[in-house]
């Protein structure tokens, strides 16, 4: 019985990069006991995302919000293209990559796709993305959509809650494809910061209680913040800059997505596709976002 348990929690550290309490409340056991095989989870996970040091600016694209298989083909394809041309060093699929409509809480057609095809569709862009990209570094950062499934099992099935194969990177066999799977959620449920890059907060949107009622949604996120963030999850693009007392410069970036610009429950909305790239420095911190927009097909 020892045996098996250890091989679990074993194989929810590795497949998961989730913090020990997560495994221990999956498992039903105590957090000493995946202390004692799996490790601190900061000496475990923290490493995999340390900066390289280096006096060259890195390369980072962000897309956000593909909600596959729904999402919208050509902006997908454009994105993409986009990004083979310009050669990040960095991808990054910055939430909710993918939709799981059919384990969704709210309501939705009977002729959605069923979950096990919306997983098999994913899993082939995901190779998709990989074979684009063999060498760079890809980060699938957790959204809301990703949050789905583990909400479902809580609510509908909670005696499935625990099997390290239906979690979201072993389903989508991101380590086979050499991705990282990154929880903000989890990060700052430990008291960690959420992904940064340079100066850069890098947040899907969920994760900040932001009413969709206000004018400018960046503006309200670094209200929120108070420090320089680039988000999505809201499928509008906008920017806010302020000038502080000290003469320096920040501000908050959403980014647009790369779903339908039209769905069931909101037909009529203030939606923009676009994706964004971030030249960073690890060393100084400083970057420069460029938020992009695509329109009529064109990328501006």
């Amino acid at each position: 019985m020892m045996t098996e348990l250890k091989q679990k929690i074993k194989h929810l550290a590795t497949a998961t990069k989730m913090d020990n309490a997560w495994i221990a409340d999956q498992l039903g056991c105590s957090q000493r006991s995946v202390r004692r095989h799996a490790g601190e989870w900061k000496s475990r996970v923290l490493p995999r995302y340390g900066q390289v040091v280096t006096d060259q600016d890195v390369k980072a694209i962000f897309l956000f919000d593909a909600h596959i298989p729904y999402q919208d083909s050509k902006a997908y394809d454009i994105a993409l293209s986009y990004a083979k041309e310009w050669q990040p060093d960095e991808i990054y699929l910055a939430g909710d990559y993918m939709d799981f409509k059919d384990v969704s809480y709210w309501k939705n057609d009977p002729r959605r796709m069923p979950f096990v095809e919306e997983v098999n569709i994913g899993k082939a862009f995901l190779k998709d993305v990989r074979s684009n990209f063999p060498t760079q570094k890809i980060v699938y950062l957790e959204g809301n959509h990703e949050d789905r499934l583990a909400r479902y099992m809580w609510t509908k099935a909670p005696e499935l809650c625990g099997i390290p194969e239906l979690s979201i990177p072993t389903l989508l066999q991101l380590d086979k494809l050499g991705i990282e799977y990154v929880s903000n959620v989890q990060r700052m449920n430990m008291g960690l910061q959420p992904l940064k890059l340079g100066k850069l907060y890098v947040i899907h949107g969920h994760e900040v209680n932001c009413s969709t009622a206000v004018v400018n949604l960046a503006r309200t996120m670094y209200l929120k913040t108070h420090v320089n963030t680039l988000f999505g999850h809201h499928h509008q693009s906008q920017q806010f800059i302020v000038k502080k007392l000290d003469n320096s410069h920040e501000g908050s970036w959403m980014v647009g997505g790369l779903c339908k610009l039209s769905e069931n429950y909101m037909p009529s909305n203030n939606w923009v596709h676009g994706f964004c790239t971030v030249r960073y420095n690890p060393t100084s911190g400083y970057f420069k976002v460029r938020n992009k927009m695509i329109i009529d097909n064109q990328v501006l």
